[in-house]
């Protein structure tokens, strides 16, 4: 596993505890930029990450501590696998798990993001999938028409039958 985390510019203590992970652990990349914004934070993460598989996670959310190991786990080498995602806020880690092995066309899984909207935090995706998709800087709900782009390319895709992440809503912020 690698981590990649990008500091867009936090006036808090974020970019000294983002470099304080990296001192502890060498699997840690850290990136600092002035603010631009979540797209350019999530392009420049692309940029640098080097794994098989990518995900994003925002940084007032929450995984299960097993969260990446089930879904490559389930996955069995799909471009896209998913997980169930709560904005409860009792996190139950471990639970009874299984996996919906589908392979769709393009129009299904377009059907399927209209229908769900849901943020590309809770999937990872194939590396040279979306390699060369980035998030339009300024847009609104970026991450859902990002997603349209990732799931045009996609031959095969899981969903993982578990919650994983933890989604914080916040009615004051774009969190």
């Amino acid at each position: 596993i690698e981590v990649v985390l990008v500091d867009d510019g936090s006036p808090d203590e974020c970019p000294l505890i983002c470099d304080s992970y990296a001192q502890k652990d060498k699997r840690v990349k850290v990136i600092h930029q002035n603010n631009r914004g979540s797209s350019a934070a999530r392009n420049e993460g692309m940029r640098v990450a080097a794994g098989d598989y990518i995900a994003f996670v925002d940084s007032d959310d929450r995984i299960s501590p097993y969260m990446f190991e089930t879904m490559i786990a389930a996955g069995c080498g799909s471009d896209i696998i998913e997980c169930e995602v709560t904005t409860a806020s009792n996190h139950v880690f471990r639970q009874n798990i299984s996996a919906s092995h589908v392979r769709y066309e393009t129009n299904i899984l377009k059907e399927y993001l209209m229908g769900n909207k849901v943020g590309v935090w809770c999937r990872i995706y194939k590396r040279e999938l979306i390699q060369n998709i980035e998030f339009e800087n300024g847009a609104f709900s970026e991450d859902v028409m990002w997603s349209f782009s990732a799931f045009e390319g996609c031959r095969s895709y899981t969903k993982v039958n578990a919650v994983l992440y933890y989604w914080r809503q916040d009615t004051d912020s774009l969190s």
